[in-house]
C-alpha cells in the first residue's frame, strides 16, 4: 500500500478544466466529511462543517462553468 505522504504529487496542468477541477474538491469534501463523522468535539465539527459548505459552493460554480465550456 502507498503512504499517502510518500506519493508522488501530479504535475500540475496549465489550465485544467472545470471537471478536472471538480475532482480534486471532491477529494477534499470526501476527506472533510470523513473526519467530520469522526470528530468528537462541537468545535471541531463546526470548523469542518463550514469547509464543507465552502466546498459545495466550490462544486456549483465549477458545475455552472461546465455548460458553457461545453458550448465552445
Amino acid at each position: 500500500m502507498i503512504d499517502a505522504a510518500t506519493a508522488e504529487k501530479p504535475t500540475k496542468m496549465a489550465n485544467p478544466s472545470p471537471a478536472t477541477r471538480m475532482w480534486v474538491v471532491l477529494q477534499k469534501l470526501t476527506r472533510a466529511r470523513d473526519d467530520y463523522t469522526r470528530a468528537k468535539d462541537r468545535s471541531t465539527r463546526l470548523a469542518l462543517a463550514g469547509n464543507i459548505s465552502d466546498f459545495v459552493t466550490q462544486l456549483q460554480s465549477l458545475a455552472d462553468t461546465l455548460p458553457e465550456k461545453a458550448e465552445r
